[in-house]
């Protein structure tokens, strides 16, 4: 952060834009509003990008940088619009105090909101667990008990749980999927990038160029307290013995919501045990190397960028 202060300095910029893809860039800047202030400096501050809000810009960042306007921009399509305001003599100082005006609001607002009901204690939480007729049920039983391993796994079963908004959002493109492809300022330039995507997947797939792995653990579990579940390595009633003890601890704030923070907690009244899955994952791995060394660049131009950080780690 202190490159981006030196260089602007040295560069003598106009405005100082900051875009956060990432929940720690809030944090970040909050310290480079901060430096900024002790500074001295005179630059008006963009906030934007997919983690920021007006909320947070208002209550955390404006009140850290008062010698120029902190203005948040909500989508980059409305960067131009606000950069040729603050660049202009006319309606830069209007914009700066309209927006401090808004921000004033905004910290009222937030400081009067109260919580939708009043939080239950842990004793309550206990009192009004889940209840059910544990007497009468029957834990459906799995094909297989333990640990089961999928080397590869059929990589066109998974493309539709893919959540692609991420992918969009690290290329400048925000909005949800599937309606950032019908958004009227942004969806052609998503079902564009969306298409290009697609195709480099299903090269990527014909060629078994990444291959999809995975495993699942379902054990038996019991209730044996009123915040604790046991997990053996086997059914108890035939000799298993406990290897995990769990407990969950969740402030919550209405009477319903206490009541699901216990209801996993209460599936073993009875004296048939309940099956637990244990820490069950599926990823993307074994990116061959003759694959990689032939087309790393037009990979590292479509993929997403958490998985291009994989690529290059």
């Amino acid at each position: 952060m202190k490159k981006i202060l030196d260089t602007a300095i040295a560069e003598k910029v106009d405005i100082i834009g900051l875009s956060g893809l990432i929940t720690p860039s809030l944090d970040e800047m909050v310290y480079v509003a901060k430096q900024m202030q002790e500074r001295g400096m005179t630059l008006p501050l963009m906030i934007g990008g997919a983690t920021t809000s007006k909320a947070h810009t208002a209550v955390k960042v404006e009140p850290q940088y008062q010698n120029d306007g902190v203005i948040y921009v909500s989508d980059a399509s409305r960067s131009v619009g606000v950069v040729t305001k603050l660049l202009s003599k006319e309606h830069r100082q209007a914009l700066i105090d309209e927006t401090r005006e808004e921000y004033v609001k905004v910290r009222e607002r937030l400081a009067k909101r109260q919580p939708k009901a009043a939080k239950v204690t842990y004793a309550e939480s206990v009192k009004i667990g889940f209840q059910y007729d544990w007497e009468t049920y029957v834990p459906p039983v799995p094909n297989k008990l333990g640990q089961v391993i999928l080397d590869d796994y059929p990589i066109a079963n998974l493309l539709p749980y893919i959540d692609w908004t991420p992918f969009f959002i690290s290329w400048g493109l925000t909005g949800k999927y599937p309606k950032i492809l019908q958004d009227d300022v942004v969806g052609e330039a998503a079902r564009d990038l969306f298409e290009n995507a697609e195709e480099l997947l299903q090269k990527m797939i014909d060629e078994k160029s990444i291959v999809a792995k995975g495993v699942f653990k379902l054990m038996p579990a019991r209730r044996t307290g009123a915040d604790t579940v046991t997990v053996y390595d086997n059914d108890p009633q035939n000799g298993g013995k406990p290897t995990y003890q769990l407990s969950t601890y969740v402030s919550k704030a209405t009477r319903q919501a206490a009541s699901l923070t216990l209801a996993w907690q209460t599936l073993s009244h009875h004296q048939t045990p309940t099956l637990i899955t244990w820490a069950a994952l599926l990823f993307l791995s074994s990116v061959q190397k003759h694959w990689l060394s032939n087309t790393k660049q037009q990979a590292m131009t479509i993929m997403p960028l958490w998985y291009r950080r994989c690529l290059t780690a």
